[in-house]
């Protein structure tokens, strides 16, 4: 590398003269970046090199990761390889699984009421999808948070021959829920409150038969009506 020492200022103002060893003149410009490497402006520095090289930094790839994209999408966006995204993506995926797991053991606030036994949104969730026999196991659970700040919480599971997602938004520091669809409406609420759920719910209906209601009003009092005799049935006049 070739050492440079400052020897003045051009005439015009915006440049600055170096010169090497050898007595070589060199000429650099007073320009943005040189004003903030000069106040140690690090973050100014960053944006002007994005600026620059039409590219993004690690934080910002890193921001699309935690707002949900997938590394693929990310690579696109940012002119990377995959292969380049993965190297940044570990930390951010950790970070959603963390937070949603924290979601899943935050308690539900009855309605009416405060967090002492109410469940917790994992325990409802498995609830309710087993009332519709589907099978927890295979829900797969997620969050992402935008550039404002806010986590969603998100579940993936298969009901009704497709495949479904719910959505509340959680505050972290708060421990707090909102249900964002019908779908998590139904998987979290109580059931005075719940949305319907995405399929019917199995039930069994008892098998009717005719039975005879008594009217007292039509059929005059609460003494039943003689039975009709049949044609050619003998009475019994000492019983009758």
């Amino acid at each position: 590398m070739q050492h440079l020492r400052l020897v003045g200022v051009h005439e015009d103002g915006m440049h600055l003269l170096l010169a090497d060893d050898d007595g070589n003149r060199f000429s650099l410009p007073l320009d943005e970046g040189l004003r903030a490497a000069a106040r140690r402006d690090r973050p100014r520095l960053g944006q002007l090199q994005i600026e620059v090289s039409g590219g993004l930094r690690p934080k910002d790839v890193q921001s699309m990761i935690r707002a949900g994209l997938t590394a693929e999408e990310v690579a696109e966006r940012a002119g990377w390889s995959v292969e380049k995204v993965h190297r940044y993506e570990g930390p951010i995926l950790a970070e959603r699984e963390h937070v949603a797991g924290m979601a899943r053991q935050t308690r539900l606030r009855p309605k009416g009421g405060s967090h002492g036994a109410a469940p917790t949104l994992d325990a409802r969730v498995t609830e309710r999808l087993r009332s519709r026999e589907i099978d927890s196991g295979s829900a797969s659970w997620d969050s992402r948070r935008t550039d404002k700040g806010a986590w969603t919480v998100l579940l993936v599971f298969n009901a009704g021959g497709r495949q479904r997602e719910a959505a509340w938004q959680f505050d972290p520091l708060a421990r707090t829920l909102s249900a964002v669809d019908d779908e998590a409406r139904w998987l979290s609420e109580d059931e005075d409150v719940q949305a319907p759920g995405p399929i019917p719910a199995p039930h069994l209906t008892a098998p009717t038969r005719p039975s005879h209601v008594y009217d007292l009003e039509a059929e005059g009092g609460i003494t039943a009506p003689t039975p009709r005799r049949r044609e050619g049935e003998t009475v019994d006049l000492m019983a009758a």
